[in-house]
């Protein structure tokens, strides 16, 4: 239902100015348009540190929401008329502000959040580690192997199937082993130090593309290994996204949060929006015919003297 609107102005004692700009932002009845001067340097510092806090929380925050439960649209409405979320009063939100609650709360997402992060770069690595070790189950070379074969070099690399067999048929004639891996067209070739620049020529030929990847064990080895890491980053992934979970509960917290520090940062723009003069500042803006009673009343409280009327829109 849209209430009758209309523009008004408060003119009120220059002292009381972030007072009533305060009380103002408690009653959320009034949008503040007049645009005038700007706030002084110390103002504008604790401007920043609200937004600098709010940052924080919303970090926080934007972390969590990754975690809460995602209900279907039944189960939402249902929830909406049976649970009623808490409600937190201007003195609440002020004394978590700061709190060592949520300061610890921050530092664990962050601490959380890293920690996933590495976790899943982890798993995406050795995920791409394990699917060439699949292509070079067969191959029995190592970097110790390597380092032993004095007289021989040793090249691992791919072939298309198209040309494996010219491949094959240009090498016979020279003295070399060839050992196959499970991935199609994966080999390892080992072949004399000293016939080295032929068989460069033959594999450039023949576009063999080298696969420089040796390890510490066999192919075979290496894969079991792997996957028993994958285990490990797959059970300590869910425990931490268990964590997060768990933590999705300081949720309407970190909500209230942000609303607070958009206010504290929001009360220096209307600083700058509201006209003053050496005793008094005057702000217009729009609020609902219906309150303003309850403007009257907080005027009333918090200035000694002050004009609340109504102006022409224009």
């Amino acid at each position: 239902m849209n209430l009758p609107a209309t523009k008004i102005e408060i003119i009120a004692p220059k002292e009381r100015s972030e007072k009533l700009l305060e009380e103002l932002q408690k009653l959320g009845v009034m949008e503040i348009v007049h645009s005038s001067h700007g706030v002084s340097e110390k103002k504008e510092e604790e401007r920043k540190k609200w937004e600098s806090e709010r940052a924080k929380v919303d970090f926080a925050r934007s972390f969590l929401l990754n975690y809460a439960p995602k209900e279907g649209l039944v189960q939402n409405l249902l929830n909406s008329f049976i649970f009623q979320p808490h409600r937190f009063s201007y003195e609440e939100i002020r004394e978590l502000s700061g709190s060592v609650e949520i300061d610890t709360l921050i530092k664990n997402c962050e601490r959380m959040e890293e920690r996933i992060s590495n976790l899943r770069s982890e798993r995406d690595r050795l995920k791409e580690r394990m699917e060439i070790l699949e292509r070079m189950e067969g191959i029995p070379v190592t970097k110790e192997s390597k380092k032993q074969l004095v007289n021989f070099s040793v090249f691992v690399g791919v072939v298309r199937p198209a040309k494996k067999e010219d491949l094959l048929h240009d090498l016979c004639e020279e003295r070399f082993s060839i050992f196959y891996g499970k991935g199609e067209g994966y080999f390892a070739l080992v072949y004399p130090k000293e016939r080295h620049e032929i068989f460069q020529e033959i594999l450039k030929k023949h576009e063999v593309r080298e696969e420089n990847v040796f390890w510490d064990m066999l192919p075979e080895e290496e894969l079991e290994r792997s996957r028993e890491r994958m285990e490990e980053i797959d059970k300590e992934m869910a425990s931490r996204e268990e964590e997060a979970r768990e933590a999705t509960e300081d949720l309407p917290k970190l909500e209230a949060l942000i609303d607070f520090y958009t206010w504290e940062a929001e009360k220096y723009h209307k600083l700058e929006r509201a006209e003053r003069t050496k005793e008094f500042f005057r702000i217009t803006g729009w609020t609902a015919k219906a309150e303003l009673p309850s403007l009257r009343e907080m005027l009333e409280r918090n200035a000694s003297t002050y004009l609340l009327r109504e102006i022409d829109s224009e």
